[in-house]
């Protein structure tokens, strides 16, 4: 009798021990189930306010052409958001210009070849003139449709790990990291002012960086570059021809632009346990006389 009621003891202390097992594994699970769907949702209200703040972006954008002047720049960029907070998240946006940047798929006209050769030895004075002609043709290469099994190809193909070759437009800068010659140091020097946009693109005067003005020509210093900055925004091709820097350079305005077509959005998201990062590229056309904004691509932590 002691012993089965023991035994009885022992099991009834077994069950109890398997249900509390039990109910604390399932509210594990709850707990780790409601913290996922809480992730979930935060997710989507994350984009449903990046969402928002692409629509204003695109409505800067067009309202910015539907009232532009004939005497008047079209943008004035970079242009960031109003300060905007909902329930405890930030969200903040900029529109930069996309033609402030050289576009790498220029790379086959020798007028950016020039530009994008003076833009290397500012930046890194110490490369030889070799190795630019050499990074020059390599990209040239890169993006010329339709060439197979040229020496670049057969170099590819040697490395560890053989690097894809897809003799294509770049459809990213970080692309350029690949391509012969280039150095990884020579490579984080350049990509800030470097951009892949879908076709050939002029550079828009009114929001190139300084380097970049400087990159213009042979001889455009320092001070020369701060005072056209200074005299910007230009309303057209023929007031900046009127500069008298400009006019008095070598500069070749037929790679220059007062009015750009590709936008680039950055779109911050911060607060609770929301923390997103969306890029988008924005082009504008005027189609039947109205300005129509297109989302090329869009891409979330990274470009």
């Amino acid at each position: 009798m002691r012993h089965n009621r023991g035994t009885a003891i022992v099991l009834a202390l077994f069950i109890t021990a398997l249900v509390a097992a039990i109910a604390v594994t399932l509210m594990l699970r709850v707990k780790i189930d409601t913290q996922r769907t809480r992730l979930t949702l935060d997710q989507i209200q994350a984009n449903l306010y990046a969402d928002g703040a692409l629509l204003w972006a695109k409505n800067q954008l067009r309202n910015d052409a539907l009232q532009q002047h004939p005497d008047q720049a079209i943008d004035r960029l970079p242009l960031t958001s109003p300060d905007n907070v909902q329930g405890g998240v930030h969200i903040r946006t900029i529109i930069t210009d996309a033609q402030s940047q050289l576009n790498l798929n220029n790379l086959n006209d020798p007028l950016y070849q020039a530009l994008f050769a003076r833009l290397i030895q500012l930046l890194a004075p110490s490369t030889r003139a070799t190795d630019i002609k050499k990074i020059i043709a390599a990209t040239t290469d890169w993006i010329t449709r339709g060439a197979h099994n040229t020496a670049f190809d057969q170099r590819y193909a040697k490395a560890t790990p053989a690097i894809h070759h897809p003799h294509q437009l770049f459809a990213s800068v970080s692309e350029l990291e690949n391509v012969a010659g280039m150095t990884p140091a020579l490579y984080q020097q350049l990509a800030p002012y470097l951009t892949a946009l879908p076709n050939k693109t002029p550079l828009n005067i009114n929001s190139m960086p300084k380097i970049l003005l400087m990159s213009l020509a042979d001889g455009i210093t320092d001070t020369m570059a701060s005072a056209l900055i200074a005299q910007r925004p230009f309303a057209s091709l023929n007031a900046l021809a009127q500069f008298p820097l400009v006019k008095n350079s070598a500069i070749a305005q037929n790679g220059l632009t007062v009015i750009s077509q590709y936008f680039l959005i950055q779109t911050n998201i911060r607060g609770n346990s929301q923390q997103m990062t969306r890029y988008s590229l924005l082009m504008r056309q005027t189609l039947n006389g109205k300005p129509t904004i297109t989302v090329l691509w869009q891409s979330q932590g990274t470009l």
